[in-house]
C-alpha cells in the first residue's frame, strides 16, 4: 500500500531504528555528519530541526517575585526550528516556528495547517 506522504513515515521510523549504539560506536554516524554537513553547504539538501519543552515545568521556576504568567526562550537566530512547549490554557501546544521570511509568509496561509491551530491576540503567534 502506497502511503500518501511519499513513504516519509516508514523511512523515517526505519532510520529512528537504525541509530542504535553500534551505529553511534561506528563510523557510520561520523560519515552520516560529514555527508550532512556537505550536502547543507552545497545547498542540496535544507534541514529543519524540531526541540520540545513539553512538561519541562518551566512555569514552575521562581526566581523570588512569583511564577511565571507566560515564559518563552529568547529569539534566536537560528532559522528553520521548530519549538514546542505547553500552553497555560491546558492541553494546548505552543510551536514557535522560524523561517526565512519567504517561507513564513507561505507557512502562515497554509490552509491545512491554519485548521488546525488557534491564534493568540498576538497576529504572529498561534497555539496548536
Amino acid at each position: 500500500m502506497e502511503e500518501k506522504d511519499g513513504g516519509i513515515v516508514s523511512r523515517t521510523r526505519e532510520a529512528i531504528r537504525n541509530v542504535n549504539a553500534d551505529y553511534v560506536k561506528s563510523d557510520g554516524y561520523l560519515n552520516f555528519l560529514k555527508e550532512g554537513t556537505k550536502k547543507k553547504a552545497e545547498g542540496e539538501v535544507i534541514t529543519f530541526s524540531f526541540t520540545s519543552l513539553c512538561r519541562f515545568p518551566t512555569d514552575e521556576i521562581d526566581f523570588g517575585w512569583g511564577k511565571p504568567v507566560w515564559e518563552r526562550s529568547p529569539p534566536l537566530p537560528l532559522k528553520n526550528l521548530a519549538v514546542f512547549s505547553d500552553a497555560k490554557a491546558g492541553q494546548e501546544i505552543e510551536a514557535w516556528i522560524n523561517l526565512k521570511e519567504e517561507d513564513m509568509s507561505k507557512f502562515e496561509i497554509d490552509k491545512e495547517l491554519l485548521a488546525h491551530i488557534s491564534s493568540t491576540p498576538n497576529e504572529n503567534v498561534f497555539v496548536f
